[in-house]
């Protein structure tokens, strides 16, 4: 296995008690037998940190959304940046949107805790996708060769235009899990973090997808 898995939990709802599924979804993710580094904030940390049965290539960081460059730059101008028009109101937030975004700095930061030569996002709740136990068993032995970028699924054959993209959701690509380069780590950071300025320039905020 040449793969290292990332994800992250944050609060950023601000919710007094914990998503008790989310919770779930990410216990069952601690508990597979590969390498995973695991993003947490203030809130979420104590309660990762005692979950029994962690496996133990788990590496739980503790990061505060205060040492989150994106996430903190979408949010300090959150006041000029207008949500998509058909969204659903109490799911698709700044906040929500921002810590979408902040999916390739993970990786990034990532890069500098594992010797994988692959690094691979999956979101905390993925679990619920990943109903055959068999899924697990493929991600623990994943051998990947001879791909320099990005691995990532997509839902669209064609492009859509700037404003559409403003208007609503388009999976043009699969936030949930893909994989990139190690080397390719930073260029692909630099890459988003063009596409999220052209929107920010446009006063205009929407998913990473």
């Amino acid at each position: 296995m040449n793969v290292a898995y990332v994800s992250a939990l944050y609060n950023i709802y601000e919710k007094d008690i914990a998503n008790t599924r989310l919770i779930a979804d990410v216990q069952k993710l601690l508990a597979q037998p590969f390498e995973l580094i695991l993003f947490v904030d203030d809130f979420y940390f104590p309660i990762v940190s005692n979950f029994q049965g962690k496996g133990k290539h788990v590496n739980i960081i503790h990061k505060p959304t205060s040492d989150l460059h994106i996430y903190n730059m979408l949010m300090d101008n959150k006041d000029k940046l207008t949500l998509p028009t058909k969204r659903n109101p109490e799911k698709d937030t700044h906040s929500y949107m921002a810590l979408m975004h902040q999916k390739v700095e993970f990786l990034l930061l990532a890069k500098e805790l594992t010797d994988k030569e692959y690094i691979a996002w999956i979101d905390a709740g993925s679990s619920k996708m990943l109903k055959d136990e068999n899924s697990y068993i493929r991600l623990k032995n994943y051998h990947l060769i001879n791909f320099e970028n990005v691995l990532i699924p997509g839902c669209y054959l064609y492009p859509r235009s700037f404003q559409e993209l403003c208007e609503m959701v388009y999976w043009n690509f699969l936030g949930t899990f893909y994989i990139v380069h190690r080397n390719y780590v930073q260029t692909f950071y630099e890459k988003s973090l063009q596409a999220l300025s052209k929107f920010s320039e446009a006063g205009r905020i929407t998913w990473e997808v």
